[in-house]
């Protein structure tokens, strides 16, 4: 709990894990998405 603005070892390693998890959901689709707005549709009925 915070403690006049102080977090704890358990707190920070919380706030690092889902930043990161974020990150990366945020950052990895970026290359497959540029790639595939170059690609041509293919519609198969």
């Amino acid at each position: 709990m915070l403690e006049k603005g102080k977090i704890n070892a358990g707190e920070f390693l919380i706030l690092v894990f889902v930043f990161s998890i974020g990150s990366s959901i945020l950052v990895a689709p970026a290359p497959f998405t540029a790639s595939a707005s170059r690609m041509p549709v293919l519609l198969v009925p």
